[in-house]
């Protein structure tokens, strides 16, 4: 806090307020023209095909393949705020209705397997974007974006015969229904948030330092200086959190069981496939790091930290598991798989009681991607069933990981060390 406050007080602080005006003025007013359009030349942002999305409702198996939007989304700024002080800016956006088709192919255990096509209706898509700046010689720079999804809205249907089927909303359990539309948003809104992070990173390539503080070149020295005093300070404190949550997994060692895995592929014209894990097992969950420095948020009364972390290698143990090609089944045990994740973050909230006496919460621990490290068993598999694991694992495992992870920093951000501290 010591940092902001210096930034904060006196001449510095006066011209660092408007300098947030000076900064977003620009993006509020030229948005939706062309001129920060300076980052797209390796873009391939005006394809319309969406990735093949694949999720397990109850038995049934669903792809969504061979997918293209109707039009582009539209990205409308609907507000833009600055914390130069703690060079963060917040920007709301709200993206245009869109409708996609495709392919849709559900393999259910129960019923016989459908291949269709469907409609995907996204409405009323609202994104949160926190940058994270930097400055370098005499321009600001973003070190690091993150998305969060305000609202979102999805309506899938399918056709069978003559009528129009919804999937979406026959789904009844409220966390599934939230991890469904998260997995179908964030897959489906990639080239838009993309072009979004293309933009800002234009728009701010643009800004001088010195501009926006009116150039005097002596409070944007001492401006320079505290700023980074101030990252330090806060990746330092993140650092010391992540590293006593990692010890205190190694000391208290929890069992983390995992639940049964069951992929069956039985689509038409295409052989039995099948894969079952019993007995599940992770390890490797205390190795938790930060990625980037992160992103320092004044909301109201509170410092709010956006911290990029990522595991490096998390180990999935089957204990026992069958593999079934048509007719021909094979069982073995006590294999080992090799994972990482890329994108996530934490979320944590400081607020300053008195002197040296601070109230921190963890408001969110988000894993975005769990990504499959290749092993010595990964010919074992069939790819098809790889693709189908990978998915439901994300499913099935991402939220234990963020549900155990969530509990051990609570406990160790209620500590004397962090509740009383100077920084």
């Amino acid at each position: 806090m010591e940092h902001i406050e210096k930034i904060s007080a006196g001449p510095l602080g006066q011209l660092v307020e408007g300098a947030n005006n000076i900064c977003l003025e620009p993006i509020r007013c030229h948005w939706d023209g062309t001129l920060f359009n300076g980052h797209r030349e390796n873009l391939n942002l005006n394809s319309h095909d969406i990735d093949d999305l694949r999720f397990k409702l109850g038995f049934d198996h669903v792809e969504l393949v061979q997918s293209t939007m109707v039009e582009k989304q539209s990205i409308q700024l609907v507000s833009c705020t600055g914390n130069l002080k703690t060079l963060s800016v917040t920007f709301v956006f709200k993206l245009s209705d869109t409708m996609i088709n495709g392919k849709i192919r559900i393999c259910s255990v129960l019923d016989q397997s459908l291949d269709s096509t469907y409609k995907l209706h996204l409405t009323n898509v609202k994104i949160k974007s926190v940058v994270g700046l930097y400055i370098e010689e005499d321009s600001y720079r973003i070190g690091h974006i993150i998305h969060e999804f305000l609202d979102a809205r999805i309506s899938l249907l399918y056709k069978s015969g003559s009528r129009m089927i919804p999937v979406y909303d026959k789904v009844q359990d409220k966390s599934i229904k939230h991890s469904l539309v998260q997995y179908i948003i964030n897959n489906t809104t990639k080239n838009s948030t993309t072009l979004i992070e293309s933009k800002l990173k234009s728009a701010f390539d643009l800004m001088s330092v010195s501009i926006s503080l009116r150039n005097d070149f002596s409070q944007r020295d001492i401006f320079r200086i505290h700023t980074k005093n101030m990252k330090v300070a806060f990746n330092n404190l993140v650092d010391e959190i992540i590293d006593a949550t990692n010890l205190l997994l190694i000391q208290t060692v929890p069992k983390v069981s995992l639940p049964n895995i069951s992929v069956i592929l039985n689509f038409k014209k295409v052989e039995k496939k099948c894969f079952q894990a019993f007995r599940n097992s992770l390890k490797g969950f205390n190795f938790l790091l930060r990625r980037k420095s992160c992103i320092v948020s004044m909301e109201k009364d509170l410092i709010v930290l956006y911290v990029p972390v990522d595991f490096a290698d998390l180990n999935i143990r089957f204990r026992q598991f069958i593999i079934k090609h048509g007719e021909v089944e094979s069982k073995s045990s006590d294999i080992e798989e090799h994972y990482k994740t890329e994108g996530s973050y934490l979320t944590i909230s400081i607020k300053k009681l008195e002197e040296n006496k601070f109230d921190l919460n963890l408001l969110e621990f988000k894993i975005d991607k769990f990504i499959f490290l290749d092993t010595d068993n990964q010919t074992v598999i069939d790819p098809s069933v790889r693709l189908w694991i990978n998915s439901t694992l994300e499913f099935k495992v991402v939220p234990l990981i963020e549900e155990m992870f969530e509990k051990y920093i609570r406990l160790i951000i209620t500590t004397d060390k962090f509740t009383k501290m100077n920084i």
